[in-house]
């Protein structure tokens, strides 16, 4: 008999939001490399150093890399019109993962002004911008960044999400991915190193595309070759998510018993995922877990907390599968002010099959 895969482990509010203006660099005090920062930290043994846009101060225009107009952007020194002049919009590192002395580290573009925008828009909040705008500006004294703007004061193209790589010993700095590089706009919200190969997962919107899909990408450090090995919902099934208000995305990755694991949410809901090797691409992925094996916990629509947080993180520990799960909807919040928060459930696995697990439920 096929039984469920995770048990109930209890309920917890958990949280956790890593911002940065730029990429840093952290060496034992008195360690000596081919990089000598103008800007750093110190606090007891150890030395913070600023890699992107090393000769700027903290609290200016930073990003990693530089604006240039248009939806472009271009790394300082190496394309013309990147002067050092950075970009406010990449001011979040949202993922990250090293790989020797390189960092690769995917942003999340705009973060707060897309999060309004999106409120104002397929959330279903609403709001006066001109006047939201205004509220910030005052809030954050002047800068608060909502997007690019021309020198007439006019919406400026926006340059979206990128994926870069920085020499943590040179602070040498490559774009990977962007809009204007390669046609591709990543938000990266997860990132983990998994035999000797890079993945990143999140949402990619191609370029002329009206939104991105939930994907991740394989990056092989040693070449810098990039593809995508899975995409949780088809560019024809985007319209019918919208319609019911699914949050659809990936954002979970872990590795569990030696395999690559991954959460998804489509049109059907939540889900989980197995892949021995994912690289090999979309039929390697096999689905191990639905919403209803995880109890039908997973809030997953735009209403429900956080917006449909749905899986939000996994983690192995003591041969356990444990996962983090959004749970508050409007139907079990528990007043008018109140969304129910987070709960963890674990499962384990209990005999190998080609497609899936034998588990038991306590």
């Amino acid at each position: 008999m096929h039984k469920n895969l995770f048990k109930k482990f209890g309920a917890t509010f958990v949280a956790l939001i890593l911002a940065f203006s730029s990429a840093s660099a952290v060496s034992a005090a008195g360690d000596t490399s081919e990089f000598q920062p103008k800007v750093t930290y110190s606090n007891g043994n150890y030395t913070f150093a600023k890699l992107s846009h090393s000769d700027k101060a903290v609290s200016t225009p930073d990003g990693i890399v530089d604006y240039l107009g248009g939806g472009n952007v271009g790394v300082t020194g190496q394309d013309q019109g990147a002067t050092g002049q950075g970009d406010q919009g990449q001011s979040y590192a949202w993922s990250a993962a090293s790989y020797g002395d390189w960092m690769y580290v995917g942003t999340c573009y705009a973060a707060m002004g897309n999060t309004l925008t999106l409120m104002d828009t397929t959330l279903g909040d609403k709001f006066d911008k001109d006047v939201m705008t205004a509220a910030l500006k005052a809030m954050f004294n002047g800068t608060f960044f909502y997007g690019h703007e021309k020198e007439d004061g006019t919406a400026d193209e926006d340059s979206d999400g990128i994926l870069v790589k920085v020499n943590v010993k040179t602070g040498e700095t490559k774009l990977l991915m962007s809009q204007s590089l390669n046609g591709k706009g990543p938000l990266f919200r997860n990132a983990m190193r998994y035999k000797d190969k890079l993945y990143f997962c999140g949402s990619v919107r191609n370029k002329g595309a009206k939104s991105g899909l939930p994907s991740i990408y394989c990056i092989d450090p040693k070449t810098d070759d990039i593809k995508c090995v899975y995409t949780g919902i088809t560019p024809q099934e985007i319209g019918a998510a919208y319609k019911q208000g699914i949050s659809t995305g990936i954002r979970g990755m872990t590795e569990f018993n030696g395999e690559f694991i991954a959460s998804c949410v489509g049109v059907d809901g939540p889900y989980i995922l197995k892949s021995k090797d994912p690289s090999a691409g979309q039929s390697s992925f096999k689905k191990i877990a639905t919403k209803k094996d995880l109890f039908n916990y997973p809030a997953y629509h735009y209403t429900d907390s956080i917006y449909g947080g749905s899986i939000w993180e996994m983690v192995e520990f003591n041969n356990k599968l444990y996962v983090a799960l959004c749970t508050g909807t409007p139907e079990n919040k528990p007043d008018e002010h109140t969304m129910q928060s987070f709960a963890i459930v674990c499962g384990e696995e209990k005999s190998r099959r080609l497609l899936d697990m034998e588990t038991s439920c306590r």
